[in-house]
């Protein structure tokens, strides 16, 4: 049996022990000077002991003019618990890269203290600001005094969601095209589809600089732009050398856990066959000071992941296989118009001057997404009952699998130095 602490909370107390950080501990914390946190702490205890939640969905609630970055939440227990009755989120839009002044942190959260319970998330999934628990009455108030200081709601509900990236050529040497600045392009282009939901599911956009994809952008964006070069991985022999010296086992370390086995190593030299290399970067990796990525640099732009709770998640598919990626970023942005509302000139989205020229169809998001899905589910499951569900639809669903063939068909591993367009009917 636990034992009751200072706090009357035996059952929270026990997620304070042991190696690891607590959330817990923070809630104590900011409980000793905050009512709402005081209280949430004692809800949070209910539930434990109860074994079931005392939140219910808020409904529609935000700040004039916007449609989204408040997510509404109320306590079913508001007569016992007035000071948490209503307990909403607000998402705030982070600078590109998670750069942050100390100045720039303590009024983040000198704002929230005056008008919510303290607690903050440090980031949410997508890389907003999280900032947990305020009443409806405090939400213009806060908004007020965040626009004042120079910070603006992200995005939450059908709409697209905050974009984000890793730091990029800000401190990565790996990074093959600048990600904060076409983040924060991005964020400033789209700012009425972030903030005013109006798509029938959410759009997340993620830029990685490298194929290392810092962010996750493969498995978590709808859209992801993941760096990468076309021409030939640079190698410093000398420097080569000397990690063989200082006890590098290249054979074993290097050239056996290459995916595709296109590095040699015959105890001199390093020689690499570029034309079978994946991008892994894990020889890269490896030997950072000996190998370098390619000189024409730029990004190969995917879509199509998620990560859903049932069924597992889903990696993104390549649509485009390279693409340069420089200001002012029409090609990216006229591309990522058209998959998150699936219209374009002439019915079709062409990107110039790269080796693949695309289409997408005026299907809607979800639908081109659920193509992908089909492919995976339709070669990966043996379930009964979805095979039951393909029978039942197997007109559509021959015709889903050869378009899924089709967007596929782009990421053939021969495609430099080729024009080629993908068109999807």
């Amino acid at each position: 049996m636990a034992e009751k602490g200072k706090n009357g909370t035996p059952l929270l107390d026990e997620l304070e022990k042991g190696p690891w950080p607590s959330f817990v501990t923070q809630i104590k914390d900011m409980a000793e000077t905050n009512k709402m946190s005081k209280s949430l702490l004692d809800l949070l205890e209910r539930s434990y002991e109860e074994k079931i939640g005392h939140w219910k969905h808020g409904g529609i609630v935000g700040v004039m003019g916007y449609g989204g970055g408040v997510i509404g939440r109320y306590s079913d227990l508001q007569e016992e618990y007035p000071d948490i009755a209503h307990f909403h989120t607000l998402r705030v839009n982070m600078p590109s890269g998670w750069f942050y002044t100390s100045d720039a942190l303590r009024t983040i959260c000198d704002i929230w203290e005056r008008h919510g319970s303290g607690l903050t998330n440090m980031h949410g999934s997508t890389g907003d600001i999280i900032l947990l628990g305020t009443t409806t009455d405090e939400l213009e108030p806060t908004f007020a005094e965040l626009t004042a200081n120079d910070f603006d709601l992200g995005g939450s509900g059908s709409d697209m969601r905050t974009p984000s990236c890793c730091v990029g050529p800000a401190r990565c040497e790996w990074a093959c095209y600048d990600t904060l600045h076409l983040t924060n392009d991005l964020t400033q282009t789209f700012q009425d589809e972030l903030h005013r939901p109006a798509f029938p599911y959410k759009f997340k956009v993620k830029c990685a600089g490298c194929p290392n994809d810092c962010v996750a952008s493969v498995a978590r964006a709808d859209m992801s732009i993941i760096g990468t070069w076309r021409d030939e991985i640079q190698i410093d022999q000398a420097q080569v050398a000397a990690a063989a010296d200082a006890g590098l086992d290249i054979q074993r370390d290097v050239c056996n856990n290459c995916p595709t086995k296109c590095i040699e190593w015959d105890g001199k030299q390093l020689k690499i066959d570029d034309e079978n290399c994946v991008k892994c970067m894990h020889c890269i990796n490896t030997m950072p000071k000996a190998l370098k990525p390619g000189k024409d640099r730029g990004a190969t732009i995917l879509l199509g992941s998620k990560a859903p709770i049932v069924e597992g998640a889903l990696l993104s598919s390549v649509l485009v296989p390279f693409i340069k990626i420089e200001p002012p970023y029409e090609e990216i942005k006229s591309g990522a118009s058209t998959a998150r509302t699936g219209n374009g000139s002439a019915n079709s989205c062409s990107v110039s001057g790269s080796v693949t020229s695309w289409r997408v169809s005026k299907w809607s998001p979800s639908r081109r997404w659920s193509l992908i899905r089909e492919r995976t589910l339709t070669s990966s499951t043996k379930s009964t009952s979805r095979r039951k569900r393909r029978e039942r639809n197997n007109g559509c669903r021959k015709t889903d699998r050869y378009r899924a063939s089709a967007l596929r068909e782009v990421s053939a591993p021969r495609h430099q130095g080729e024009l080629r367009e993908v068109a999807v009917p």
